[in-house]
């Protein structure tokens, strides 16, 4: 008989070694893409994204609140770069979530 106060969880295996679906959209890597530093070089934003879709970070968060803390210039800052990096790189965006 279970305590009702400290229900057992029935959640899946979340290691950090593999895929989990994340309600709706689908698999996503156990780790994300954080977009709130791509204040820096184009170039280097660009192998940043890149590399972590590679590495099977297709989950990419953002938030309009981005940029200004860490080198950018304004609020969405990051999100702006994010989207010429989109702009410019056919394919990235079917590759994330």
């Amino acid at each position: 008989m279970s305590d009702l106060r400290f229900p057992v969880s029935s959640a899946p295996d979340l290691s950090a070694s593999g895929p989990r679906t994340l309600g709706s959209l689908g698999a996503v890597g156990p780790l994300a893409l954080g977009c709130w530093r791509l204040t820096g070089e184009h170039d280097t934003n660009v192998r940043l994204v890149e590399t972590a879709l590679d590495l099977g970070m297709n989950l990419v968060d953002n938030a309009d609140v981005y940029g200004l803390d860490w080198g950018g210039t304004h609020f969405g800052a990051c999100e702006e770069e994010l989207g010429a990096i989109l702009r410019g790189r056919r394919g990235l965006r079917e590759r994330m979530i």
